[in-house]
């Protein structure tokens, strides 16, 4: 639902079902652990679209961590990623697009349209 919830725009909405699904799955322990890191990820995705760039550079991390506890270090995880830095880099640049888009006018979805 909280997936359905940032695609519709509804941060705030979104943001509670995030945090009864992270408390659902973290009950859960290893058994829900990559469920749970999925859960960081989308949940990220909707900081990072308030601009809270900060916290969702800090569940993507958590989702890492998660992940390479559960499936291992050599499994790749965001290979495009090479560091929390590019990640933090990547995310700004996307801000600063989407901020700039919605000042025109324009989304990134209609570029090149």
């Amino acid at each position: 639902m909280g997936n359905l919830e940032t695609a519709s725009g509804n941060l705030q909405e979104s943001r509670s079902y995030f945090d009864r699904a992270v408390q659902i799955w973290a009950d859960g322990g290893d058994a829900t652990a990559s469920t749970l890191a999925f859960t960081y990820l989308s949940a990220g995705r909707m900081h990072m679209l308030q601009g809270n760039l900060t916290e969702a550079m800090n569940l993507t991390q958590m989702a890492e961590s998660l992940f390479i506890r559960t499936i291992g270090a050599d499994k790749g995880f965001m290979a495009k990623y090479t560091s929390s830095t590019s990640l933090h880099i990547h995310l700004m640049e996307l801000m600063s697009k989407t901020v700039s888009n919605t000042h025109m006018g324009t989304s990134s979805s209609c570029k090149g349209t």
